[in-house]
């Protein structure tokens, strides 16, 4: 009996043993996994149905990973493909993704990204934040008139670790608003107060912020205007200190003899790239003009079928911004796409982009109809399209129209860009007479002269079509 207990002993000390050593076991390994932080991803902007700029944080280095999209609740399982990418040497990124088709529309998307093997996975979700105002006509009541929309703000220029000055639009009349400024990320909700303001005849104003101390050494800041009952609010964030477009890096190098502008010419940078084809030579060239180029930045030439937005398309060129700003460039038609009826081209560097289109115009794959004196080419995309001629800033726009149906009544609608025109201000009505392809001058409403970007919108016989133009 005292030998089986003894036994029984040995084997209960046993077990405890092994559980310790487990536990310890268990213990250990999990520290371990935790010193490897998992990889997180923010969406810091939102480009309507076009693009999201994402902050990429502790992901693995050299590793292949792909980015898809999804409605909100899918976490991006199955979603859209929208991009793929490596993370080369470096375990931190910012970079911009294009928001597939399919979501046009959504009001809030999932993004996931993955790595090749199901490794690494990141995922968040943001606010596909432009939703077109339902049109309500100015109403006046004791002197004032009614709002609606959505307040916005951007950034002009900040004094780093000192101030930030930004500017409003669409504020409503006579509001109080608290602002904050939070941690990068927080959209600045719980944030530190750093004012209060009024925003009196509403609209767009300039406004500038001391940047509190407890935040005077981070890299970004987001900052937020809201009235104190939360009906109205606008959110915005900014770099604080000067910021390296080509490795995706703050700097903290100071030059107080060069200044920042030394250290990185594109520090302060705002907004991102447009393009406006001028000319096409059919099967032979294209010339571009592109709008607000970073500076000293190499870009990559890429054309594809219509549809692709060049993404993987043939590189046909490259180029270095030098002195940023606007820039007319040439580029040829690639043989294996010199007899595509439209094509899309892409400049890319990266971390800047701009994607358009074009009328390959007189060539096309479709059938000929030679029943009549005049050979005719039928397209498969026949569809109603326009692409932008030229501006007389505030004053007309000129467009080309391509495919347009006979004889039909067609109003014309201008609005802020982003809003493709719906609801816009009233410009003219045109007859499009033997339809097909024909230049059509509008006139820019005076509200909108001064506006950097505008929508343009045609609708008529049951057909709606929309572009945008650069007013400046």
């Amino acid at each position: 009996m005292k030998k089986f207990m003894k036994s029984k002993s040995f084997v209960f000390r046993g077990i405890v043993v092994l559980a310790l050593a487990m536990t310890l076991f268990l213990f250990q390994s999990s520290t371990i996994q935790a010193e490897a932080a998992p990889p997180r991803i923010n969406v810091i902007n939102v480009v309507t149905d076009a693009n999201i700029t994402v902050e990429m944080v502790n992901f693995p280095k050299n590793t292949a990973f792909t980015v898809r999209m999804g409605k909100r609740g899918t976490g991006g399982i199955g979603g859209d493909y929208s991009a793929g990418f490596s993370t080369l040497n470096s375990s931190y990124h910012i970079a911009n993704f294009e928001i597939p088709t399919r979501l046009y529309g959504e009001g809030i998307i999932d993004v996931r990204i993955t790595s090749e093997d199901g490794k690494y996975v990141a995922t968040s979700w943001f606010y596909n934040t432009y939703t077109a105002p339902e049109y309500k006509p100015p109403v006046t009541d004791g002197g004032g008139t009614s709002y609606y929309g959505i307040p916005t703000t951007s950034i002009n220029s900040v004094d780093y670790g000192v101030s930030v000055t930004l500017t409003t639009y669409n504020f409503p009349e006579e509001k109080n608003f608290i602002v904050t400024m939070g941690k990068f990320g927080t959209r600045g909700i719980g944030g530190i107060k750093v004012d209060e303001f009024n925003s009196a005849g509403g609209g767009s104003f300039q406004l500038t912020f001391d940047i509190p101390e407890a935040l005077a050494d981070e890299d970004r800041i987001a900052i937020r205007l809201q009235t104190p009952d939360g009906v109205f609010y606008a959110f915005d964030w900014f770099n604080n200190k000067p910021y390296s477009a080509s490795s995706g890096t703050t700097e903290t190098t100071t030059d107080t003899d060069t200044g920042s502008a030394a250290i990185n010419p594109n520090a302060n940078y705002r907004g991102y790239p447009t393009t406006t084809i001028l000319e096409v030579t059919p099967g032979e060239s294209v010339e571009v003009q592109v709008y607000n180029l970073p500076k000293q930045i190499n870009f990559v030439v890429t054309m594809g079928q219509i549809g692709t937005r060049g993404v993987g398309g043939i590189k046909v060129a490259e180029f270095n911004s030098e002195d940023g700003g606007n820039q007319v460039h040439t580029f040829d038609i690639p043989e294996a796409l010199k007899d595509y009826y439209k094509i899309a081209i892409r400049i890319d560097s990266g971390v800047y982009y701009a994607f358009d289109w074009f009328v390959n115009q007189g060539l096309g794959q479709g059938t000929a109809d030679t029943s009549g004196t005049t050979t005719q080419t039928t397209l498969p995309d026949n569809f109603p399209s326009t692409s932008f001629v030229s501006v007389d800033p505030g004053g007309t726009v000129t467009f080309m129209t391509y495919n347009f149906p006979k004889d039909t009544d067609f109003n014309v609608y201008m609005g802020k860009y982003g809003t493709r025109g719906v609801n816009g201000i009233y410009v003219q009505t045109f007859n499009s007479g033997a339809g097909g392809s024909f230049t059509i001058m509008s006139e820019i409403p005076p509200a909108l002269k001064d506006e950097a970007l505008l929508a343009i919108r045609y609708e008529g016989g049951g057909i709606y079509l929309f572009d945008w133009f650069s007013n400046k």
